[in-house]
């Protein structure tokens, strides 16, 4: 078996108009179906919208992998992506 894995790296505070995700976010397009995605959070708190929403529609198709230091903001940002939408978590 032969498969891919692609580190994401989110561990910055969103821009105030958050394109830093989308722009992050944005190598999942080209990844190959069944690749391993590692989304590192690091110290992060908060979701995005953008987060949510990109990681819900690459769900079906990649194995995705939230890792960070808090099991609060992996809950968050897991819910999130689960749901497509940041408001989940509020």
């Amino acid at each position: 078996m032969i498969a891919g894995c692609l580190y994401v790296d989110l561990t910055r505070e969103p821009d105030v108009y958050g394109s830093g995700d989308r722009q992050a976010l944005d190598v999942l397009e080209r990844c190959p179906d069944g690749a391993r995605v590692v989304v590192d959070i690091g110290r992060r708190e908060f979701v995005t919208q953008d987060v949510a929403l990109w990681l819900h529609n690459h769900d079906h198709r990649l194995s995705i992998e939230i890792r960070g230091e808090s099991p609060e903001a992996i809950r968050r940002f897991v819910s999130a992506a689960r749901a497509g939408d940041w408001s989940v978590v509020a």
